[in-house]
């Protein structure tokens, strides 16, 4: 999970902070490489091992004045709800007070963990609402969640993920085992849970004895 999104974020130019400005469309590479920037700020959800942090950690490494502009600029909390290493704090997602100010959120095969439908719902809805308009959601679960699931198939996530939360959707993928998601907090709001009553109560809409997995959301 790290390397994807260390590369997604190394993409957009993240690891060496954020651009002040966010309204970049129109500039070029180089004008971008110049512009003011501010730490990245990451959150990430169910941390069990120290990678974010470690990649956080090379800016304290990278001392040569001639690579002082190409050090990373992130600050990353990492949060579990047991920590396998001290600088995991011991956190629940669900009752951690809102900060409202991370530029990413990464949250891996944590969703599936939880065992109520609402309470995975109040998980996306603490996700977005942690971040920062134009912030990104780094969002795993096994696949079988997706593809066994009499209430849910991947189309109807992604519809929950935009139409209930409220996220834009900008980019998938699959392994055998996991789905991948690259979620974004619009810059214009344009209102979470538009169809909140659709999403509200849990439904059956597949049935055979492929549909064994109970995984389900509701807002």
């Amino acid at each position: 999970t790290s390397k994807w999104v260390l590369g997604y974020l190394s993409r957009l130019g993240w690891l060496h902070g954020v651009p002040l400005s966010q309204n970049t469309t129109d500039v070029d590479k180089k004008q971008k490489e110049k512009q003011p920037r501010k730490v990245t700020k990451i959150l990430e959800v169910g941390a069990i091992n120290t990678e974010l942090l470690n990649a956080a950690a090379e800016e304290e490494k990278q001392n040569v004045p001639a690579l002082k502009e190409k050090r990373n600029k992130l600050h990353v909390r990492a949060i579990d709800l047991r920590s396998s290493h001290p600088g995991i704090e011991e956190k629940d997602i669900l009752t951690l007070p809102l900060e409202k100010d991370y530029h990413v959120i990464v949250c891996s095969m944590v969703i599936n963990c939880i065992t109520r439908a609402d309470q995975r719902g109040l998980l996306l809805t603490r996700l977005y609402n942690n971040l920062l308009p134009g912030g990104l959601c780094f969002l795993t679960l096994p696949g079988l969640c997706l593809t066994q699931s009499p209430h849910l198939d991947k189309k109807r996530f992604l519809e929950l993920l935009e139409f209930g939360i409220g996220f834009d959707i900008k980019e998938t993928k699959a392994s055998p085992k996991i789905e991948f998601f690259i979620l974004e907090r619009p810059l214009v709001e344009r209102g979470g849970n538009q169809q909140k009553n659709v999403w509200s109560v849990s439904r059956t809409l597949f049935r055979g004895k492929k549909y064994r997995n109970t995984f389900d959301v509701t807002i």
